[in-house]
């Protein structure tokens, strides 16, 4: 399959699931409602579509679209959604795998969490600019996803950079966030509700009737509609419990999930064990296949029982993927994990559950798999999967997702595990350097009883990063520094030069910071030189770069920093490292430029600056990189000109 990076673990199948649509099935045509929708798409080309669950949404939508020869973006929302990264990154391998490849997309980082609007609206001009021919956009079942907060800037993104020549249609049980009111009031983005989905009385009559293929007596159509008041999923369980509504109570908007258990539970009971056990162990996955779905259950005909709900519109789609994927629908699916959970011996549901990540895991599905050992309590095979995706993930940007798995370990297991405080600890990096700082000093403290260079190595990195990162308890370097020494003592030679890298660049930026005149830091500063000069990697040549000239200018090496300041601005003019990295080289240069009373090369510094802030929404170092500025103006008695460069810095 072309398009993808070797890294990426995600079968062909997992990615399509997440991606594709349900296929067009036998759809009950609504000509009123269809023609609403395409009025509705032809004078804003973007749409809101809410109603309870089980109202036809999502069938409305994808039967609309068939005719739709542009390129679809069908992405089903789920709970994985809640990490940012996780969103960006699905649709950066969308990109990859059916895009131009005109652009390159921005990579997400913890850095933009603080300012999710600019990253989102950067990330989407790109995105759309991937195909040139216009794109069909559903995010669908929205509410399952983590609400405003998160996705209320990335659906304002999409709004805003939009083509004319593509459509953008939401489909969820909530109604539009409060958010796009402003886009609501303009006419910008229609709003489908619950009241143009239902049926009328009329059409619930032509629908049971285009379900049997017979008319329906007029007393079993009362009785349905007073039921289900027009409610789709209502009249397909009314009609498959042949009219017997005895005991039900009537439909309203905040009842469908106990309406839908009530007529599920008596039309699943009258189904025969085997495959009301192939039906509740198949909802342990959000997407299966026939092949997937006969190894979890063992039954040959596996193929055969998905192929058969879809016929009978039973709440199952179909997913156009090779080989054939199936969906429950939402309801469907909670309904038979509620009676697999009430119905099923504890141990053979942790059982079934163990058995359905192993599979899932097989095939790719690393996020689903996680979440089914979560449930199952089964940390063994949490544990191992971890250890295999930590790595990958944290290059992501994927930090909160891999901080979500390891929080729920007990305690004990990952206290006790060195990689797990370390993986622990680089996941609260981004948002609390301090409790990072905690979790690498436990993880070193494991890693010296076990005698492992590697690890002590890593942690002594990340704990003196997470110590500067955090701008405070800088005394803190004191401890670590002893450390080094005692490191260097122990273990003579680096694991690996990526070690060797990070840890010269490390004892630098300590010495730097706390023992300044130490007699070994010139010779650590070469050593850090040579390596810098010698990497691959723009990103660590920006960043240790960068600690050099600090150090020079501080210690007065000028004419060393001045000659390391050329290097690095060339290095920027590449256009090869992240926003982050520019503003810590821009920050960094602006401290050597002041000490020099370079004023106008300072001043332009802080005009580079301010533009890749508002480009990127990055204001981490706004501190550092104005601060230069005011305090040129103070020493040159000129404040007019730094203050109207940074008049954000002053608010």
């Amino acid at each position: 399959m072309t398009g993808f990076d070797a890294q990426h673990k995600f079968s062909y199948a997992s990615l399509t699931a997440k991606f594709t649509p349900p296929e067009p099935g036998h759809f009950f045509q609504r000509p009123s409602l269809e023609e609403k929708l395409a009025y509705y798409l032809s004078s804003t080309r973007k749409i809101w579509i809410s109603a309870p669950g089980g109202a036809g949404k999502t069938s409305l939508v994808r039967n609309f679209l068939v005719t739709d020869r542009r390129p679809l973006l069908w992405y089903l929302v789920d709970r994985g959604d809640q990490d940012p990264a996780s969103f960006f990154h699905y649709l950066s391998l969308f990109a990859q795998q059916f895009g131009s490849g005109k652009k390159t997309l921005p990579p997400f980082a913890p850095e933009y969490l603080l300012n999710l609007k600019v990253f989102s609206r950067n990330f989407f001009t790109d995105f759309f600019a991937n195909f040139d021919n216009g794109l069909v956009v559903v995010f669908d079942d929205l509410q399952e996803g983590p609400g405003e907060a998160l996705f209320g800037p990335l659906i304002e993104a999409v709004i805003a950079t939009l083509p004319k020549n593509s459509t953008l249609l939401i489909v969820s049980r909530e109604e539009p966030y409060p958010v796009l009111a402003r886009e609501r009031l303009n006419q910008t983005l229609a709003h489908l509700t619950w009241e143009d989905l239902r049926l009328t009385a009329e059409e619930s009559r032509s629908f049971l009737t285009w379900l049997h293929q017979d008319e329906i007596a007029s007393e079993v159509m009362t009785r349905a509609y007073d039921l289900t008041h027009g409610w789709l999923a209502g009249l397909l369980l009314f009609a498959e419990k042949s009219g017997d509504s005895a005991s039900a109570q009537e439909f309203s908007t905040d009842r469908t999930e106990l309406l839908f258990h009530y007529f599920a539970s008596e039309i699943f009971d009258r189904l025969g064990e085997d495959t009301r056990v192939f039906l509740m162990a198949c909802a342990e996955l959000p997407s299966v296949g026939a092949g997937l779905a006969e190894k979890l259950t063992g039954r040959k005909d596996a193929g055969d029982i998905l192929r058969t709900l879809v016929k009978k519109n039973y709440f199952t789609f179909r997913i156009a993927t090779a080989p054939d994927v199936y969906r429950f629908h939402p309801l469907f699916r909670k309904f038979l994990q509620t009676r697999f959970v009430a119905d099923t011996d504890p141990k053979n549901l942790t059982r079934m559950r163990v058995l359905a990540a192993e599979l899932l895991l097989a095939d790719g599905q690393v996020e689903t798999a996680a979440e089914l050992l979560i449930r199952a309590n089964s940390w063994d095979p949490l544990i191992s999967l971890i250890y295999g995706e930590a790595e990958t993930m944290l290059q992501q940007g994927r930090f909160q997702t891999l901080g979500q798995w390891l929080a729920v370990l007990p305690g004990e297991r990952r206290m006790s595990d060195p990689w797990l405080s370390y993986w622990t600890g680089c996941a609260k990096m981004a948002m609390n350097p301090t409790d990072a700082l905690h979790e690498f000093s436990r993880a070193f403290a494991l890693f010296e009883e076990r005698d492992d260079a590697l690890g002590c190595m890593a942690c002594w990195a990340m704990a003196v990063y997470a110590i500067v990162v955090g701008w405070s308890e800088y005394q803190k370097l004191d401890e670590w520094i002893d450390r080094f020494d005692q490191l260097c003592t122990r273990y003579p030679q680096y694991p690996s030069p990526e070690i060797e890298a990070l840890m010269v660049q490390g004892i630098v930026k300590a010495l730097t910071w706390r023992q300044p005149f130490r007699d070994d830091l010139p010779g650590w500063s070469e050593k850090l030189r040579k390596l810098v000069l010698a990497s691959p990697d723009s990103g660590f040549r920006i960043l240790a770069g960068s600690d050099l000239v600090f150090y020079h200018t501080l210690v007065g090496h000028l004419p060393t920093a001045r000659a390391m300041k050329g290097f690095l601005d060339a290095e920027l003019r590449t256009g090869k490292v992240s926003p982050l990295q520019s503003l810590v080289w821009l920050a960094t240069r602006s401290v050597l430029e002041w000490i020099v009373l370079e004023r106008e090369q300072c001043l332009e510094t802080m005009e580079t600056g301010r533009a890749l802030i508002a480009s990127s929404g990055i204001h981490l170092l706004d501190l550092r990189l104005f601060g230069q500025g005011v305090t040129l103006g103070l020493t040159t008695g000129d404040l007019a000109r730094p203050c109207s460069i940074t008049p954000s810095f002053f608010t």
